[in-house]
């Protein structure tokens, strides 16, 4: 959409609007009603977390509210809705940090996996919404569960079989820099597979413009943040310090 561009509110506004003459136009027994007051429910949260109006919020849970009680349990998009109603009550605790809020975004997010089968290209995308949503309720009430779940979460993400590269990449680089302070060896396992991504996520059948709109700052940091990781795990480890000296210059080689 033009407005997760330019961040204009009033494309958000006009988007809005669209969707909600949709949404009236549509028989309460239409098979499209759930996909039209999810699309409105959306636009809503886009316009709160730009503006952080407490209505645009509610009216968004609302709606995302209404179009998973609308979706068969048994339907391809119900996962999805699931995840967004849950993204809705997140970003609702982001601005306001009331406890019931990021209790609701991850039951909502739980229930959201439990309906992805397992083969989906939409579970590391649920999981890594998931582990976000652990790691922030931990950060504001340290407890540890939370952290071994959200991290559980995202290293569940990184390490699917299915979804796009782009999402398990990110997983594995949110894993990586989290557990870079808290634990060595699980952010060079998630190092190393964020590098053995890479070739996924930008490979040379794409166009340059396109390879430059993945390379984020983190992505291009990754060679020298797993190098540096290395080098700490040198100087904890001093027996086995030579190797991995050697594979923090074989990182900075590859570059």
């Amino acid at each position: 959409m033009c407005f997760e561009r330019s961040i204009d509110v009033k494309d958000i506004d006009f988007s809005i609007e669209q969707h909600l003459e949709a949404v009236t136009n549509t028989p309460l027994d239409s098979a499209d009603r759930a996909r039209r007051l999810s699309n409105l429910g959306n636009s809503f949260i886009d316009r709160f977390e730009l503006l952080g109006e407490v209505k645009d919020s509610d009216l968004a849970i609302e709606k995302l509210h209404e179009a998973v009680n609308l979706t068969p349990l048994d339907s391809t998009e119900i996962s999805g809705r699931l995840s967004n109603l849950g993204i809705a009550f997140h970003s609702q605790f982001e601005r306001f940090g009331e406890v019931k809020d990021i209790d609701a975004a991850i039951e909502w997010k739980n229930e959201a996996i439990i309906l992805t089968p397992l083969d989906s290209a939409d579970r590391p995308r649920c999981f890594h919404s998931l582990g976000e949503s652990m790691l922030h309720r931990f950060q504001c009430f340290r407890a540890v569960k939370d952290f071994d779940q959200g991290v559980d979460a995202l290293r569940t993400s990184a390490l699917s079989l299915n979804g796009r590269p782009i999402d398990r990449i990110h997983s594995a680089l949110v894993w990586a820099h989290i557990m870079h302070v808290n634990d060595l060896t699980s952010a060079i396992e998630a190092y190393d597979h964020a590098i053995g991504l890479l070739p996924q996520v930008v490979w040379v059948g794409l166009s340059a413009v396109t390879q430059l709109e993945r390379l984020t700052s983190r992505i291009q940091s990754l060679a020298c943040d797993a190098a540096a990781c290395m080098i700490s795990l040198a100087q904890s480890k001093p027996d086995e310090e030579q190797y991995y000296l050697g594979c923090a210059v074989e990182l900075l080689d590859q570059g």
